[in-house]
């Protein structure tokens, strides 16, 4: 189980934490306010929050498959919002002083749905195996 809670953890952030990476050097080298991440961080937590706990209402529409949908559309919302900065960062040359709102936003949309896919199954996985007391130090110490 110690294992198991390495890798899934791992799996996750590290899905998460390069996004992440690549969007704050992105914005460094558009000069982009850095506000859009401090921003972005309490309104994924959030979400996280927010999606975990009616995670049973979400999974039961459409005939069981909500939460794989809601997944679905979750992820097309980062690719989308990467593409879109891809393509904004490239119109602009590279080192545009007014990338401006719409990168920002973008930033923000792109890390709210990715840290609310990844965290949200990070969440659900911990607070699945706290009920267990057989596993939960086991789950505690490879999640930490």
């Amino acid at each position: 189980m110690f294992l198991s809670s390495v890798i899934l953890i791992l799996r996750e952030v590290l899905e998460a934490s390069v996004l992440v990476s690549v969007l704050l050097n992105l914005s460094k080298t558009q000069y982009v306010d850095f506000r859009w991440f401090w921003f972005s961080l309490p309104v994924a937590l959030l979400t996280i929050m927010t999606y975990a706990y009616f995670l049973d209402v979400i999974t039961d529409c459409l005939d069981g498959a909500g939460q794989e949908v809601t997944n679905a559309i979750l992820q097309c919302l980062v690719y989308v919002c990467s593409f879109l900065i891809i393509i904004r960062s490239s119109v602009d040359g590279g080192a545009a002083k007014h990338s401006g709102r719409l990168m920002q936003w973008l930033m923000v949309i792109a890390i709210v749905g990715a840290l609310t896919r990844e965290g949200s199954e990070i969440l659900i996985y911990i607070t699945g195996f706290a009920q267990a007391e057989e596993v939960r130090t086991a789950v505690f110490t490879g999640s930490a």
